[in-house]
C-alpha cells in the first residue's frame, strides 16, 4: 500500500517541477552553499 501511494502522484509532481524550474535551481544553489559551509567549518 505505501508503494502504491508513493507511485500514485508522479504526474502532479512533474507538473509542479516543470512549472517552477527556478525553485529547483534555488534549492540546488542552497544545497551547494550548505555543502560549502560544512566543508569550511569542518
Amino acid at each position: 500500500v505505501p508503494a502504491q501511494v508513493a507511485v500514485a502522484p508522479p504526474v502532479p509532481a512533474q507538473v509542479a517541477y516543470e512549472a517552477t524550474p527556478l525553485d529547483l535551481y534555488e534549492l540546488e544553489q542552497r544545497r551547494m552553499m550548505l555543502q560549502d559551509q560544512t566543508l569550511f567549518y569542518n
